[in-house]
């Protein structure tokens, strides 16, 4: 699967939002969609993973979401999620405003974003 993504800064945290892009084979031109595209479509259309990003002397650390963490916050701060089915995983909700309010408060929590070395190659 591939992604395009997005680097960007909220306060003093770095981070990547990685979007999922459909396959030029993933269409038949001409013919009506199939199974599979009208399954992505549903639900790759509004998939964002952003992954907290942290540029080390050695490389380079990524946070990604702990999914039990992001439930946590969710009950204790739902104003920033969309009401979900219980062990589905939570969803912010569509608004850039509360997103922005929610990297500021929780963007540096390591409870949260799972940090996860990944280590220069050497030449």
């Amino acid at each position: 699967m591939r992604f395009k993504g997005v680097l960007f800064q909220v306060g003093t945290n770095h981070f990547l939002d990685m979007m999922p892009v459909l396959e030029s084979c993933d269409h038949v031109a001409g013919g009506p969609p199939g199974p599979i595209e009208i399954m992505q479509s549903l639900t790759l259309q509004q998939l964002h993973l952003v992954v907290r990003v942290d540029f080390t002397g050695t490389g380079l650390r990524c946070g990604v979401v702990d999914r039990q963490a992001l439930l946590t916050a969710a009950d204790r701060f739902p104003q920033y999620f969309q009401a979900a089915k219980p062990g589905r995983i939570a969803r912010m909700v569509s608004n850039p405003k509360m997103e922005q309010d929610f990297l500021l408060r929780f963007g540096g929590d390591t409870n949260i974003f799972k940090p996860m070395e990944m280590a220069r190659r050497p030449r």
